[in-house]
């Protein structure tokens, strides 16, 4: 819970409790449901999109010589 959204969450009795229950149920229910193991085609599947995705954000970043100014304005 970052700071700007503690007084939402917390601030008054009843929010908290809400609150309380909302994560408390949240845990349990991911306790009930342990994640799947990702199958072989998928890990190879996210290699090549994280091959692709760095070589694009690299070009845009290092060879996208408008990249700073687009910052600046």
């Amino acid at each position: 819970v970052q700071g700007e959204v503690i007084e939402q969450s917390f601030g008054e009795e009843h929010l908290c409790f809400r609150t309380l229950q909302r994560f408390t149920a949240a845990t349990l229910e991911h306790g009930m449901h342990p994640p799947i193991s990702p199958k072989p085609e998928w890990r190879a599947l996210m290699d090549e999109m994280a091959v692709v995705a760095t070589k694009e954000y690299r070009s845009i970043v290092f060879e996208e010589p408008r990249f700073v100014e687009y910052f600046r304005l």
